[in-house]
């Protein structure tokens, strides 16, 4: 029930908002960007703004790169 809710409402906001999604999407497609955030312990933040479709791919390379290189006496995920 709520996730129809949800697509309910995004259908309204779309078709409501002033700007088309296309529009919206290619301005913030032009503000990506990727931040480096040094933290304690020489740890540090990696964060990426990005359309969602790269995003995605780049977690799905990520995380089978990692279970690649992943040792025996690692927990898994």
């Amino acid at each position: 029930m709520p996730g129809r809710f949800r697509a309910k409402a995004r259908v309204w906001r779309e078709r409501h908002h002033p700007v088309s999604i296309e529009k919206r999407h290619t301005k913030c497609a032009a503000d990506r960007r990727v931040e480096f955030v040094p933290d304690r312990d020489g740890m540090a933040w990696l964060n990426a703004y990005l359309p969602a479709d790269t995003a995605a791919g780049i977690w799905e390379r990520t995380t089978a790169s990692a279970r690649a290189l992943q040792g025996p006496a690692e927990p898994g995920p």
